[in-house]
């Protein structure tokens, strides 16, 4: 079994703000993140990243910005690269590491809808409807299990950002805010 950690960030107002929940972080562009799940950064580049760009923004208003850590149960097979055989010995994946066999079949899964019928890879479609994309994945059989997705797009500064998609709030395994010491917040689905 593999932990799989999430981060997410919260500013508040001061340091006497109680945290009242954690929300999904955005797509680059404004693009909304998908509508029922958690969106959160995936990988220590990523993070960083963002950390950076919202330091800057609290500094100038004056506000308390806090790291959100998630941990998630990832199964078995996590630092693999994923065939299609392997698929259901993992809640986790990454579609950064999936084969090209499997990136066909899931493509061609997203392609069989209507909305997702002219794009030309899994991140395009995921970009252009992020919830459809989600739900249409998450409802066919060979997916269901899985508890975490995660992918790559570039950001608005041509950085390459990860994301990690939640199915839902069941799946999180712990939550740490650090130099938090009011109870955790309730999970906030898009």
């Amino acid at each position: 079994m593999s932990t799989i950690a999430l981060t997410s960030f919260k500013i508040v107002g001061d340091e006497s703000d109680t945290i009242t929940n954690i929300e999904s972080i955005s797509f680059p562009f404004g693009i909304m993140p998908p509508k029922g799940r958690l969106t959160t950064l995936y990988g220590t580049r990523s993070s960083l990243d963002y950390l950076s760009v919202l330091r800057a923004l609290v500094l100038q208003e004056n506000k308390i910005l806090f790291r959100i850590s998630i941990k998630v149960d990832g199964g078995d097979n996590t630092d693999k690269k994923i065939k299609s055989n392997l698929l259901a010995h993992t809640f986790f994946l990454n579609l950064n590491r999936i084969n090209v066999e499997l990136e066909n079949q899931i493509l061609k899964q997203l392609k069989s809808s209507e909305l997702f019928a002219n794009e030309h890879s899994i991140q395009s479609a995921i970009l252009s409807n992020p919830t459809e994309a989600f739900n249409l994945l998450w409802s066919l059989d060979e997916y269901k299990h899985l508890k975490l997705i995660a992918f790559e797009t570039k950001s608005e500064h041509g950085k390459a950002v990860r994301y990690g998609i939640l199915r839902d709030e069941s799946v999180i395994e712990s939550i740490e805010i650090r130099d938090y010491d009011k109870p955790i917040p309730k999970v906030t689905l898009a």
